[in-house]
């Protein structure tokens, strides 16, 4: 499609992929996505707002051509230096030398080892300006929303926000503006932005309420993000959805998970003895066993998940099959992350036939994964009362540990 004026000489110039399945890898995009750039343009000086995947590029240049030559752009303003927004930035710079890049002083550096090549660059930080002619922009540092070096602009004049990813949605959308979203098509737009929050933004949850915070003392009028629709409407509800999935529940109740696979019963002892320990010594801790096989696994994933988010401490049961966890165990952990997770309670157990690696790689990623490690414990087939005395310590050290607030290493 063309591009699209949003205000007087202020323009979406983007690409819609409705093709797009799978985006960064782990990202399903049922609902395709675009690509979103943008472009001002004041009485003395001309800006583009992030550009578009590389591939695209010759689309794009058109659409710029059709308002500005590219040798009469001045700056390119880089909110965030992923690919997907910056791809086409060299390009640009190949064909203009002379424009410069304003951006945060980590996204130049970013931008230094993605373009490979020297370009004029200006950095910015929280409340500098940039004066277009006529037009005044804004610069609100809004790092870790969710690469370190992600700023937002705020075009003053017209009351209109620039966010990139922030409050954006892997959605394609060839009408461009929210307000000519379709009401039957609004459950698939929510669908694809907590799809969308959930991998890039639930990690960084107090970032995104203290950016909020920032922008509370803006009037906006119009936000336009680097993917999905450009919210000429419904912004309010947008920015306090995006506050619910970010509030925290600042439960003083603890909560313990121990997802485990047991082949034979044998880990499953153990899990429920670890139960055991913990609730004897802090009774008050909610625990949740998560029995994971092939079938119940996809049952469960989302709220384990869900869970394992919550969680105070993480204890895995791994059972050992050719010398290691079973694809399950890696599922759980491959789903778990150093921000996320990381600080967290942890500890590994499980029984074994003839070799038991499963606990000790088990151990090794949750380390890797930053929780504070209590130690681990494996046994060999089924565990009597005497064996199982050792899983009933792992329990209690843990019950222990959130108790005091750190890791106990020895209960005497």
């Amino acid at each position: 499609m063309e591009s699209l004026k949003l205000v007087e000489n202020v323009y979406w110039l983007g690409i819609q992929d409705h093709d797009l399945e799978v985006f960064d890898v782990v990202m399903e995009t049922k609902y395709g996505t675009s690509y979103n750039s943008y472009f001002v343009k004041g009485e003395d000086k001309v800006a583009l707002f992030d550009t578009v995947k590389a591939p695209y590029f010759e689309d794009y240049l058109q659409k710029i051509q059709k308002h500005v030559s590219i040798d009469e752009i001045d700056y390119i303003i880089v909110h965030h230096t992923e690919p997907d927004h910056a791809g086409s930035i060299e390009k640009l710079i190949k064909l203009n030398p002379n424009i410069t890049v304003i951006a945060s002083a980590v996204a130049i550096r970013y931008l230094r080892n993605i373009v490979n090549i020297d370009f004029k660059s200006q950095a910015v930080k929280m409340n500098d300006v940039l004066d277009l002619g006529g037009r005044t922009l804004k610069f609100i540092s809004a790092p870790n929303l969710h690469w370190p070096d992600t700023i937002y602009s705020y075009l003053v004049e017209e009351e209109i926000l620039f966010t990139c990813d922030s409050f954006g949605s892997h959605y394609a959308f060839d009408d461009v503006l929210m307000s000519k979203l379709p009401v039957e098509k609004n459950d698939d737009y929510m669908d694809a932005l907590l799809n969308y929050y959930n991998p890039i933004f639930a990690p960084f949850k107090t970032y995104v309420l203290k950016a909020i915070a920032t922008l509370s003392g803006l009037n906006i009028k119009m936000i336009c993000p680097g993917h999905g629709p450009v919210l000429d409407a419904r912004i309010e509800e947008i920015m306090n959805i995006y506050k619910e999935w970010s509030t925290e529940d600042f439960s003083t109740e603890k909560l313990v998970v121990i997802p485990f696979t047991s082949a034979y019963g044998y880990t499953k002892m153990m899990a429920e003895t670890v139960k055991e320990g913990i609730v004897m010594v802090n009774p008050n801790v909610t625990v949740r066993l998560y029995d994971l096989d092939i079938k119940s696994f996809p049952e469960v994933k989302e709220q384990l998940f869900a869970d394992l988010y919550a969680a105070d401490a993480i204890a895995i049961g791994a059972t050992t099959v050719n010398k290691d966890a079973v694809p399950i165990v890696w599922d759980v952990l491959t789903g778990m992350n150093p921000v996320t997770h990381g600080g967290k309670f942890g500890a590994a157990f499980g029984s074994y036939g003839w070799s038991g690696e499963a606990v000790d790689n088990v151990h090794a990623r949750l380390t890797q994964l930053k929780l504070k490690m209590v130690e681990p414990v494996k046994l060999c087939f089924k565990p009597d009362e005497e064996k199982l005395a050792d899983v009933l310590t792992l329990g209690k050290t843990i019950g222990r540990s959130l108790l005091e607030g750190r890791l106990v290493c020895d209960l005497d």
